[in-house]
């Protein structure tokens, strides 16, 4: 079994959900440096999405993709227009 993080909302005792996106990820990779057994840091990818939908997401079969921009603060329960189709 593998635990993947893809988010941050509270480090260290502090809300950072109003931070964007991207703090919070850096912020999280740092956390889990050095790499941590059974815990997969999930990265963020800036530009092809297509190839990776393409190279990965069709051949392993998979959902789909999910995208968020990466100024995006923390909303919860809210599917923001953040959230890239």
């Amino acid at each position: 079994m593998v635990f993947c993080v893809f988010d941050l909302l509270v480090n260290r005792g502090a809300d950072v959900t109003q931070q964007p996106l991207i703090q919070r990820k850096a912020a999280l990779a740092k956390l889990f440096k050095p790499a941590k057994p059974g815990i997969l840091v999930v990265r963020h990818f800036e530009d092809q999405p297509l190839r990776i939908f393409e190279e990965a997401v069709i051949p392993l079969k998979l959902e789909g993709l999910v995208a968020k921009r990466a100024t995006s603060i923390y909303q919860p329960g809210v599917r923001s227009s953040d959230w890239v189709r």
